[in-house]
């Protein structure tokens, strides 16, 4: 009988402390997560897609026909965090004094799929990846203050 007592004892004492330790993940975590891993995959396979479509041809994609040249021979357009958002491509921007190509997620963003966007700027070069409330970004914009808000991520890539 005390063995039975203590058997259940031990129980209400292990699930109390297991609800004790439950931490929650903050709201919008997982778009977060998700928008950041979008954009790491998303951006590497398109700039990866570019460089063999340049070691190819010699030549880089211009901008009316980036989609029908890249994808699917090299490259397929990847998904995008949400669906107010959409791929672009620019051939022939001027970044600084130079002349450079870049894509670009613009639309309308949610407070969750903005921070996964700020989240994935580690993952690159801080002088290829600008968040700015347009496409052809060389510089970072302040984060909005009200959601959801219109903004872009520019990914530069090299002009080979």
């Amino acid at each position: 009988m005390l063995s039975l007592l203590l058997t259940i004892l031990s129980i209400l004492l292990l699930a109390a402390a297991a609800l004790i330790s439950i931490s929650y993940l903050p709201a919008g975590e997982y778009v977060t997560q998700a928008t950041l891993n979008k954009l790491r995959t998303g951006l590497t396979g398109l700039q990866t897609g570019y460089n063999n479509y340049v070691a190819a041809t010699g030549s880089t994609p211009t901008t009316a026909n980036w989609g029908s040249v890249l994808t699917p021979q090299y490259v397929f357009l990847p998904a995008t965090p949400g669906g107010n958002l959409q791929w672009s491509y620019v051939s022939g921007a001027t970044y600084g004094s130079t002349t450079g190509n870049y894509f670009c997620l613009s639309g309308t963003w949610t407070e969750a799929q903005y921070r996964g966007a700020l989240s994935a700027a580690n993952w690159f070069s801080p002088q290829a990846y600008f968040i700015s409330s347009g496409c052809g970004a060389t510089s970072n914009a302040t984060t909005p203050s009200s959601w959801p808000a219109t903004a872009a991520v520019t990914f530069w890539v090299a002009v080979s």
